[in-house]
């Protein structure tokens, strides 16, 4: 409306002006000025009317000079992460509330944590899916949490993606030490970090497909996801080992040689390998039966027994569970 009273108003002053023989010096002076209001006018005219068609259209969210539709779901036709949980760990309040709404319409849980050792505690008693935290904090930082949290049995499992300013090769190398899953230099793009959280998830659930549908115990060369990890599989896989003949190796006992809590060892194994431990000693047994069964001269009752059945009936429950059919015709089948 005011850039169309600025118009009229030049209008009537041109049509004056080309009627007059002289044009004094202030009439130049407001000439120039006249002039110079419409076209401000002007350009800000346009620039709110292009700022609205923007907003009308689709909502947006801004970091570091990208811009990023807030409709991210085209990311997970092909793997969807909406049973899984993500711990944010920042201290820059701007960034820690785009991460946060940017990832909770994606996520079950978004947890936040403003340093490390809140984020330790979160990890601990809530144990995220992944964490995506930054490097550089104000007591402790993302090197130092990423090494506390990898020492820590319970939760050394959980994938971490570190962001960082210091994009160096020293720090990049030194993060990979600590235990960084992956390492992403500031200023990132919000598609970028969801395609890693994605390929993060989906090579954990590629390892437990496998642990899960693979009737013997796979190498931990292969399928562990961090020093850590093997650590403990390589400790619980001897122990088991040691003691498979012995009756009593049941999640007490485990639990217990492991110094870890029953909901602790579980909850540990369950997401390494989507494994109760119950069905993970089994399989121990399963490879050793296999072993057994090919000796003639024992029966299957001596089998089961060396295997660590105490009981027949569980035993052929077991194998049968196992291969489709009972001890005794496998071994014809297979070793006549």
């Amino acid at each position: 409306m005011a850039t169309r009273v600025y118009i009229y108003l030049f209008y009537v002053f041109f049509c004056y002006s080309a009627h007059t023989s002289v044009i004094s010096g202030m009439t130049w002076f407001m000439f120039c000025c006249s002039l110079l209001v419409i076209i401000g006018l002007f350009f800000v005219f346009c620039l709110i009317v292009k700022k609205r068609k923007k907003k009308s259209s689709v909502t947006r969210l801004h970091w570091a000079g990208k811009v990023v539709d807030a409709n991210l779901h085209r990311l997970f036709t092909d793997f969807s992460v909406g049973k899984y949980s993500v711990l944010i760990m920042e201290d820059e309040p701007e960034l820690l509330n785009y991460l946060k709404i940017s990832l909770k319409t994606h996520f079950r849980q978004v947890y936040v944590a403003e340093e490390g050792g809140e984020a330790l505690n979160i990890a601990v008693h809530c144990v995220p899916d992944i964490v995506v935290c930054d490097m550089m904090m104000s007591r402790m930082n993302g090197f130092e949490f990423c090494r506390q949290l990898k020492s820590t049995p319970e939760v050394s499992h959980i994938p971490v993606i570190l962001l960082t300013a210091r994009a160096d090769q020293g720090s990049t190398i030194q993060g990979y030490k600590e235990g960084v899953d992956f390492y992403l230099p500031k200023p990132f793009d919000l598609e970028f970090l969801l395609v890693m959280i994605c390929n993060l998830l989906k090579n954990r659930e590629a390892v437990k497909q496998r642990y899960k549908s693979d009737i013997a115990v796979i190498s931990l060369k292969e399928d562990t996801i961090s020093n850590a990890d093997e650590v403990f599989m390589k400790k619980l896989n001897e122990l088991i080992g040691r003691q498979l003949e012995n009756p009593d190796l049941d999640v007490n006992y485990v639990a217990t040689q492991m110094a870890m809590s029953r909901a602790s060892l579980y909850n540990k194994l369950k997401a390494l390998t989507d494994i109760s431990i119950g069905d993970y000693i089994n399989k121990f047994r399963m490879t050793r039966v296999m072993e057994l069964l090919a000796d003639k001269n024992l029966s299957i009752l001596e089998v089961s027994e060396k295997a660590g059945f105490a009981n027949q009936r569980y035993f052929s429950t077991v194998f049968k569970q196992a291969y489709g059919t009972t001890p005794s015709k496998y071994r014809q089948e297979h070793f006549s």
